[in-house]
């Protein structure tokens, strides 16, 4: 067997994220200068159980503890510096941001810029919050 020598070369300015990963919908809600915003994650939870079991013939019920997994939402502050925050194709100002998101309101995220066939899918009124991408390898030493 031959060995296969792959090099993979990113320029300085290459992203983690292609712009072609699709955004994610959430709810948010402006508080400050952070955006408090709802993450649904599946979390591992110790349980105490009773389980029956036939031990020499007679039931036996036992307490047993399981691992089981439980649908748990999260609201996950985010520092808006540095992010887009457009709305019918035009950027939004900070006032008109903070009417918008008083109260939790739904968003279109992404880390970098949403693809246009995306945004074709949402109103024209969706709010979209583009957050800079984060560069895949620190810049090269000086």
């Amino acid at each position: 067997m031959r060995p296969i020598l792959v090099l993979i070369v990113l320029s300085a300015g290459g992203t983690a994220f292609a712009a072609d990963v699709p955004p994610t919908l959430t709810v948010a809600k402006l508080d400050g200068a952070y955006l408090q915003m709802e993450l649904i994650k599946e979390v591992p939870v110790s349980k105490e159980m009773l389980v029956t079991r036939i031990v020499n013939g007679q039931p036996v019920t036992a307490k047993v503890n399981a691992t089981v997994y439980e649908t748990t939402v999260f609201k996950q502050p985010i520092i808006l510096k540095g992010a887009r925050i457009t709305s019918g194709g035009k950027v939004l100002s900070e006032k008109a941001l903070a009417e918008a998101l008083a109260n939790d309101t739904p968003v279109v995220t992404s880390f970098g810029p949403v693809a246009e066939k995306y945004k074709k899918l949402f109103k024209d009124d969706a709010i979209f919050i583009e957050f800079p991408a984060k560069p895949v390898a620190p810049p090269p030493p000086k």
